[in-house]
């Protein structure tokens, strides 16, 4: 680790421009490695055209392939590290409650028996279809520097939960998440209660995912913004 962080200060230092995913990785950078001067955020790209909304009638065929119930809310939980993504929080929140959701887990098996409330999906090459059968995406990790699982849920139509430490947070309008004031299970808790009103009302679904994006998500934008960063650090280098 030593090592690995003597390289990382080398590499920063002799940067002429870094480019962050976020805003919380920028003060990162800036604190723990003293480039805050030549940082950039630049939110990363996202294929909108396979992350996108589908109709109902396809909703409810995706469900019933996955095996996901029509009579619950069902949270969608993307992770291969299943304790800093919050499956513990997760599990014992969904233990005390007495609300009608499931857990659906897509990436490692989730260890210990099935207790109805939690549904294993396994790794998916599809991820896509997950989002859309889904009613929410749940993202309260430990850590999480930027979550490029919440725009691509948004995306697909399917709102997320996000605990404070995911700084995906800043590119999405507040009508596409709920914002968890603590990752603790009294503030999940509370979430898990406005989801089952707004899916209960049916209000829950997002109907212009793409407008609730604060940046341009596509791959020609992100290269263009890089390119005009390399011209910039090209620039500063031949002037130096």
């Amino acid at each position: 680790d030593r090592a690995r962080i003597d390289l990382e200060h080398a590499f920063y230092g002799r940067a002429g421009v870094v480019v962050a995913h976020s805003r919380a990785m920028r003060d990162e950078l800036a604190a723990d490695y003293g480039v805050g001067p030549t940082v950039r955020v630049l939110h990363p790209p996202v294929d909108a055209g396979r992350f996108s909304p589908v109709d109902e009638a396809a909703r409810c065929a995706l469900r019933a392939r996955f095996g996901v119930p029509d009579d619950r809310l069902v949270l969608l939980l993307a992770s291969t590290g299943h304790r800093r993504k919050g499956l513990p929080l997760l599990q014992r929140v969904l233990a005390a409650t007495e609300l009608p959701v499931v857990l659906a887990v897509a990436g490692r098996p989730v260890e210990g028996r099935p207790d109805g409330k939690v549904i294993a999906l396994g790794h998916l090459d599809a991820m896509e279809d997950a989002y859309r059968a889904a009613d929410a995406t749940v993202l309260v990790s430990t850590y999480e520097p930027f979550g490029l699982v919440a725009v691509e849920s948004v995306l697909c139509g399917t709102p997320v939960v996000l605990s404070p430490e995911v700084g995906a947070a800043e590119v999405l309008a507040p009508e596409a998440r709920i914002d968890l004031p603590a990752r603790d299970e009294a503030s999940l808790a509370a979430a898990l209660a406005t989801l089952v009103e707004r899916w209960r009302a049916g209000t829950l679904r997002l109907a212009e995912p793409a407008a609730l994006l604060r940046y341009d998500p596509s791959v020609d934008a992100h290269v263009g913004a890089l390119l005009d960063l390399a011209g910039t650090a090209r620039n500063r280098a031949d002037d130096a």
